[in-house]
């Protein structure tokens, strides 16, 4: 007799086999759906990051338009626009990158030099004094703040770069600021050095006040002016 063989399936074979077969439709569905969920999410990063720098680079923009604006009106048309958005655009950048009002480093430029790029400095008597720039950066200052900064020791001409003179200058000042820790002492520091500050402090002489008056009052002019 011819044996014929066949496959019986049992009951408990069959839900098992059923079971694994919805498991693994189950476990396929939820690893693409995962992966669906996961690739939105990285989408909605990507357009959120984009939308983030966009909204950086609007307000940046209109940052720097306001004190282009506020840098033509202080120079009475003295300075060129094309000079006014370049420094209104260095201004920024340094206040961003150091926390720091770029009001203040404004009013600072306005009164060292005007905003003219290639402002000499001039004693009392009329000699020039050797400070290059928007920021009336001496070049001994330069090269020492270069050095902190990394940067390489530079020539004079660099100081008659806007962005090269503003960097320095923006770094010293908040470097006189901290060292002591005081706005109108940091501002007489940036205006005299160091060194001719504490000789005055140690010799009980007058300091030159009329400096910081000068600056404040033109940061104060310039608040008035900003929203």
């Amino acid at each position: 007799m011819r044996r014929i063989w066949s496959l019986s399936f049992t009951p408990t074979l069959v839900g098992a086999i059923a079971l694994g077969v919805l498991f693994l439709g189950d476990t396929i569905l939820s690893v693409g759906f995962g992966a669906k969920i996961a690739w939105t999410r990285r989408e909605q990063a990507r357009v959120r990051t984009r939308l983030d720098s966009l909204e950086r680079t609007v307000d940046s923009l209109q940052r720097v338009d306001h004190l282009r604006a506020l840098v033509v009106r202080a120079c009475s048309g003295r300075i060129d626009p094309r000079d006014a958005t370049v420094l209104a655009r260095e201004i920024d950048w340094n206040a961003r990158l150091y926390d720091f009002d770029p009001l203040l480093i404004l009013a600072v430029v306005l009164t060292e030099s005007g905003g003219q790029f290639e402002a000499l400095g001039h004693h009392s008597g009329g000699k020039l004094s050797g400070a290059i720039g928007v920021m009336q950066i001496q070049p001994i200052t330069a090269r020492a703040m270069s050095q902190e900064l990394g940067l390489e020791a530079p020539v004079p001409e660099d100081l008659l770069d806007p962005s090269y003179n503003v960097r320095i200058g923006v770094a010293f000042l908040l470097k006189m600021i901290h060292r002591y820790g005081d706005l109108r002492m940091g501002i007489l520091a940036y205006n005299m050095g160091p060194v001719a500050l504490e000789n005055r402090l140690r010799g009980n002489a007058a300091l030159p006040e009329r400096y910081v008056q000068v600056v404040m009052g033109t940061y104060r002019r310039l608040r008035s002016d900003s929203p």
